[in-house]
């Protein structure tokens, strides 16, 4: 008596449709936190750049008994006198409209407008950050989030910073 045997390679089509809504869940579920995770690092690169920023504000502060205004800002970094808005790259330097840029790192005259005793850094995303929008660093060491464009965060100090 002979056995018909038949041979038993490959997938059928149902495990292998298995197999792909298996990795879709997956990707589903993993791929919100890749992003979230590289929003994170992101904004571990503002928060370094202002504080940067005022670290170099202070040491300014002990040469000339004042803060350094617009103008005298992106000097500290080694950018051209009259430079706005610094940009920096992702390794810390301060380059001129650096496309590969995070953050924009804008001064500002501190809550009581004068600039020779008070400052405020702002570090603007070049993404979109619906969680903590604008980070923000005063003289006194303050930290904040702030609205920036149409977005307003929705996240909290400790979150973000």
């Amino acid at each position: 008596m002979k056995l018909n045997k038949r041979s038993t390679r490959g997938f059928t089509l149902i495990e292998l449709m298995m197999v792909v809504a298996v990795v879709g869940v997956l990707a589903a579920i993993a791929y919100p936190s890749y992003q979230e995770q590289v929003r994170k690092g992101k904004r571990a690169e503002g928060r370094g750049a202002l504080l940067k920023g005022a670290q170099m504000q202070e040491r300014y502060y002990t040469t000339n008994n004042k803060y350094a205004d617009g103008a005298t800002f992106p000097t500290l970094f080694g950018l051209a006198s009259g430079v706005s808005t610094p940009i920096y790259s992702a390794d810390g330097t301060a380059q001129n409209n650096n496309p590969n840029s995070a953050y924009t790192i804008t001064l500002a005259a501190g809550t009581t407008g004068v600039t020779d005793t008070s400052f405020v850094l702002t570090a603007t995303p070049n993404f979109v950050d619906t969680k903590c929008g604008a980070l923000t660093l005063s003289n006194t060491g303050l930290k904040g989030v702030a609205t920036y464009g149409s977005v307003t965060p929705s996240g909290s100090v400790p979150d973000c910073w």
